[in-house]
């Protein structure tokens, strides 16, 4: 269970991030980057814990400058046995891409369009996953989308889209996994049509 303060829902303890990040990420904006504490980031993570210091570890590169983008994708871990239960996702390495990773933290710059999660959100996402609010059918068979339950940083509702079994470069080997194809924030409008629609595969009894 993440701890949480205030009402930005950060899991403590976090720190002010001094400002080094890679193509503009944070560079005009307070980001709040999680201090290294004793068994890791998320204190009670379980056998979990392993692969979430290590999916943190691989941010923390991207942000530095020092990930292969080209020969690479971030494993955030085993795809979550919710996923491969109500949405039929094997039981493979879940990845995304460096490009993905990247343009997601950003926020709106110019004319340039970025998904506005932030570091924080990207951070939790292995978390996220574990507890979805929603899984819908996409209208190719080998995706999903998935609802969770957490904001970007114009207020909107994280959705993201997960195709099963393909295969990417991990660590310059190609290796099979399920692929985070893209993350962002969606309005209300914009999932209420995905509910209308009759796709749901599963919803989260709160």
């Amino acid at each position: 269970m993440l701890q949480k303060i205030g009402g930005g829902g950060r899991p403590q303890p976090y720190e002010k991030s001094d400002g080094r990040y890679i193509d503009g990420v944070g560079k005009s904006q307070d980001v709040w980057m999680p201090k290294m504490v004793k068994g890791g980031l998320y204190d009670g993570a379980g056998s979990e814990g392993g692969e979430i210091a290590d999916y943190e570890n691989q941010l923390k590169s991207v942000l530095a400058g020092t990930f292969d983008k080209d020969h690479d994708t971030l494993i955030m871990g085993q795809t979550p046995k919710v996923l491969q239960e109500k949405a039929q996702f094997p039981d493979l390495p879940l990845g995304i891409a460096y490009k993905t990773t990247v343009l997601s933290m950003k926020h709106e710059d110019g004319n340039q369009h970025y998904h506005g999660l932030g570091y924080e959100n990207m951070l939790q996402l292995p978390i996220l996953l574990n507890n979805p609010l929603a899984i819908f059918e996409h209208a190719k068979e080998e995706r999903k989308e998935i609802i969770v339950e957490a904001k970007d940083f114009g207020g909107r509702t994280i959705f993201l889209s997960v195709e099963a079994d393909t295969n990417k470069l991990v660590k310059n080997e190609n290796k099979r996994i399920n692929f985070i194809v893209t993350v962002f924030g969606a309005n209300e409008r914009y999932i209420r049509k995905r509910y209308r629609e009759g796709k749901l595969l599963y919803k989260r009894n709160d």
